[in-house]
């Protein structure tokens, strides 16, 4: 409803983040505990993140309408919070071997995509599927079609998708 309210390159230009410097980086948010600085300390910010969740969100990111918005160091799977000198303003870890992660893998491998075709940079978006953890969506132009199905949770599911809706069968 409300992405209908925008014209087309104002939603190609939004800023799509997952973290950024007012808030604690998304990494350690998918642990899914709230108030950690004031009760559970700053180490805390690493404890029972969930890796996978993280990456389902990379990918909803990079493959959503608009700009791909990476805070520093996200790509290199740093966590931290907000409040404190600790992760959330962490300098980049030049010199680890951040590069050879999965997760560093996948925002190689999503950008690229991302930049490459025109489906996933300037198509349209249509959701083709969305209940409970599991969502998909489709992004298309005239020449060619993605569809990114994203899940949340590690159990398997069989979906049916919708694919004439975007004009394929």
């Amino acid at each position: 409803h409300h992405m209908a309210q925008f014209q087309t390159g104002s939603l190609q230009a939004a800023m799509n983040e997952l973290s950024n410097h007012d808030h604690s980086r998304f990494l350690t948010r998918t642990n899914g505990k709230v108030g950690r600085l004031a009760t559970l300390g700053t180490e805390a910010a690493s404890e029972g993140v969930r890796r996978a969740l993280f990456m389902a969100a990379v990918a909803m990111q990079m493959t959503w309408v608009g700009a791909p918005t990476v805070y520093y160091g996200d790509e290199a799977g740093v966590d931290g919070i907000l409040g404190t000198n600790e992760g959330c303003r962490y300098p980049m870890p030049w010199g680890k071997d951040f590069k050879n992660t999965e997760v560093f893998r996948l925002y190689q491998t999503m950008a690229h995509a991302k930049k490459k075709h025109r489906a996933l940079s300037e198509g349209g978006m249509k959701f083709l599927y969305a209940t409970g953890n599991v969502v998909a969506i489709a992004r298309f132009c005239e020449e060619e079609a993605f569809v990114a199905v994203i899940s949340t949770v590690d159990t398997e599911e069989i979906i049916r998708l919708p694919l004439r809706a975007i004009g394929r069968k």
